[in-house]
């Protein structure tokens, strides 16, 4: 029998020089290293010795793992890639052959601050007696170490494109909400910052994520936050020009306090209603919102109502109707409980604009083939600059094909030819699109044709008027089997004094339901949902003006091209 036994006859851990990282000594076997994860390369040496009598040969594979004990763990991490090759290892023999040397340099893996041991695990298929030593413990002499970022401080940061860099920001306290940011001069950077409790942050696993897209700027708020240490990532993507790749950013980390960092838009119309979403933290339960005037301190419009969605995001409605053009105000939040008060300065200007206006946008597949399934998203976009009370649309489809909107946080829908759904915006209020808002639904769908046809897709805004609702005569048809006429009276009088009966008042509620079930942080546009919400059951047909039309062919066995006509 052969016998294979990994040890670490000679151990090397050496800093290769990257950056500002100095090179450091590898000639004691007891050295301590500090090392920064994203500038330093770890070289781990370690030999393979056959103790058998009888020459061994197979395929074998080498990990490099770091831990901070003896034994290999599952959570141990692992130092560049699996060393595989096809060896011959002749018997030790008493030194008459010599052990066989492998080495890997890599970069140090992101891991946890601490000292560890560099672990190999050798596995073979190689007939093997004793696979307990096969796993080798080098000494603990690796000091792994972060530069530290003080709170209520910020530092400098230099990253080309493509390069990260990991702060730890310590002395955290418990149940505060923790804000860290990054603030850049490079106008065509993009920055991603992840932020992530005693553990390293990785743009997979953190507590909390980058806010913005393809942005410079970046923001992290921890609420609610665990005492001690947060580990802090920051990356950059984008191809900045060379006279922009040394210029240095701003990374900053405070425990935050009742305040506003933004709102949006920062620009609106005199032309009526607008909500303006305040970020900001610490934002409490009951929140009064204000805009003052820049020359007036006196002249102040409240906000008809104030929506707390978080303790960080608020939206606030205001009547604008009439102001000034050119004017300028302040932004404020008031505690209604404690008092206390919330100032963001000249962050918002009256402008010329346009009353809330829908868009709508359809995605298609530009070929499509009969019997198999496709995609279909249907965005639309408030791109006016006042408010649009979030309005009911209709998707239908001609001939054969059907579709079902897709969800995944229920079961699948039943394919079907016509939808009908409130147009709310991605985040907010459900039943308000404020200026520039936006939002889409997806669709799947299918064509159960077996012949060249072509089908039309319609999107239909329902118009609100004083004629009655489509549901105005729905009494028997929603009325549940399980109730008597009798028991279902007076319900029916309910659901008739909570959406009225005309075509106006049945969109408010169902715009005033959306908004309460989102405020609970649950989405829910289709309108059969929302009627459910009030009434357990809902099912019917709406009229309105047609919005625009999409007409796609389908062909038998072969791919066709979708044709789009807009209306």
């Amino acid at each position: 029998m052969t016998k294979n036994e990994l040890y670490v006859a000679s151990y090397r851990a050496k800093l290769k020089k990257k950056g500002w990282i100095p090179v450091a000594s590898n000639e004691s076997l007891e050295m301590r290293l500090n090392l920064t994860y994203f500038f330093s390369d770890v070289t781990v040496s370690w030999k393979i010795r056959n103790n058998g009598s009888r020459a061994a040969e197979g395929y074998k594979c080498d990990t490099v793992y770091l831990s901070q004990d003896e034994s290999w763990q599952i959570e141990d991490v692992r130092i560049g890639k699996p060393i595989c090759s096809y060896v011959i290892l002749n018997p030790y023999n008493a030194g008459a052959n010599k052990d066989t040397a492998y080495s890997i340099t890599s970069e140090l893996p992101l891991t946890s601050l601490g000292e560890y041991r560099s672990l190999v695990k050798t596995r073979s298929n190689i007939l093997d007696q004793n696979h307990q030593n096969n796993i080798a413990v080098g000494p603990k002499h690796l000091n792994v170490s972060f530069p530290r970022l003080r709170l209520d401080d910020c530092t400098d940061v230099t990253l080309k494109p493509g390069e990260d860099s990991c702060y730890i920001v310590g002395n955290v306290p418990d149940d505060k909400t923790l804000i860290v940011t990054i603030n850049s001069n490079i106008t065509d950077a993009f920055h991603e910052l992840f932020v992530r409790h005693s553990k390293p942050a990785t743009a997979y696993q953190y507590d909390g994520g980058s806010r913005f897209a393809l942005s410079a700027d970046q923001e992290v708020v921890i609420p609610e936050t665990i005492a001690g240490e947060y580990y802090v990532l920051m990356q950059r993507y984008d191809t900045s020009s060379s006279a922009q790749t040394n210029k240095a950013s701003k990374l900053c980390a405070r425990l935050a306090k009742f305040e506003i960092s933004r709102i949006f838009p920062n620009q609106v119309a005199p032309l009526g209603n607008t909500t303006l979403r305040f970020e900001g933290t610490l934002f409490g339960q009951m929140l009064e919102a204000f805009l003052l005037n820049t020359s007036a301190d006196e002249n102040f419009i409240k906000a008809e109502h104030v929506y707390r969605m978080s303790s960080t995001e608020v939206y606030a409605t205001f009547i604008t109707t009439n102001l000034t053009i050119g004017t300028t105000f302040h932004a404020k939040l008031v505690n209604a409980e404690s008092k206390e008060e919330a100032l963001l300065e000249r962050s918002l200007v009256i402008t010329r604009g346009e009353p809330g206006r829908l868009e709508t946008h359809v995605d298609f597949p530009e070929v499509l083939l009969v019997d198999s399934p496709g995609l279909i998203t249907l965005s639309y976009e408030n791109v006016g600059d006042t408010d649009v009370l979030s309005p009911l649309l209709s998707l239908t489809v001609s001939g054969q094909t059907q579709f079902r909107p897709v969800q995944t946080d229920k079961q699948a829908a039943q394919f079907t030819s016509a939808v009908v759904f409130l147009a709310q915006p991605m985040q907010g209020p459900g039943g308000i699109l404020p200026p520039k808002a936006y939002g889409e639904i997806v669709f799947d769908t299918k064509s159960a044709g077996n012949e060249e046809a072509q089908e039309a897709y319609r999107v239909q805004m329902l118009v609100g008027g004083d004629g009655p609702h489509a549901y105005i005569n729905s009494n028997k048809d929603l009325k549940p089997e399980f109730l008597s006429d009798e028991l279902w009276s007076p319900v029916w009088d309910n659901f008739l004094i909570s959406v009225g009966r005309s075509a106006s008042s049945f969109q408010r509620r169902m715009s005033a339901v959306s908004t309460l079930l989102s405020m609970s942080g649950r989405r829910v546009n289709l309108l059969t949902d929302l009627v459910q919400f009030q009434l357990d059951m809902a099912n019917g047909k709406l009229s309105g003006r047609f919005v625009s039309s999409y007409f796609i062919s389908f062909k038998r066995n072969e791919f066709s091209k979708a044709e789009c006509i807009l209306s």
